[in-house]
């Protein structure tokens, strides 16, 4: 996955998918705000020191409600909001429905002066799409030159939709 790059500098993302457990929504609203408040206090705290971006997924999956997506220098930042997120009274009503982690690092299948022009941040739209995107040991065994053709045709379609900014190497 080939991301947002700064002096050389390779980010780390992590994408973390909630949903509340029942016993939740049985809670009084006044309970359920502090928590929200509490939690939230904590990600703004974070704020400071890496990019955060969250995105309500309600409706759109069964097993999730909210999405967060935090951008990093490096993983131990990654590894504090966990910890901190995990220590707030609502992680206790929380279940983690999917975690990705990956790092932001120049494309192999794209040439170096396509990697010239800075992408945008990651994260300024309304809207994120994740799909899980492996290479597999079968798929190293293709020869470079296959891989790169393949990488092509995927990075022309998204090219196609130029207001879709691609994150993926």
């Amino acid at each position: 996955m080939s991301g947002h790059e700064s002096g050389g500098r390779r980010d780390v993302y992590k994408y973390t998918f909630y949903a509340f457990r029942s016993q939740w929504r049985k809670l009084p609203e006044a309970e359920r705000h502090a928590g929200i408040q509490e939690f939230l206090g904590v990600i703004e705290r974070h704020r400071r020191r890496m990019e955060i971006r969250t995105y309500n997924t309600t409706g759109l999956k069964a097993e999730d409600e909210f999405l967060i997506w935090a951008i990093a220098e490096d993983v131990e930042r990654v590894i504090e909001l966990g910890t901190d997120l995990a220590n707030t009274d609502l992680a206790a009503f929380l279940k983690v429905t999917h975690s990705y982690l990956a790092m932001g690092k120049p494309s192999q299948y794209i040439p170096p002066h396509e990697h010239e022009q800075a992408p945008p941040p990651p994260g300024v739209s309304k809207y994120l799409f994740i799909y899980p995107f492996v290479k597999t040991k079968a798929w190293y065994q293709l020869p470079f030159d296959d891989r790169r053709a393949m990488m092509g045709g995927h990075t022309a379609t998204g090219h196609k939709y130029p207001t879709i900014r691609i994150n993926s190497g």
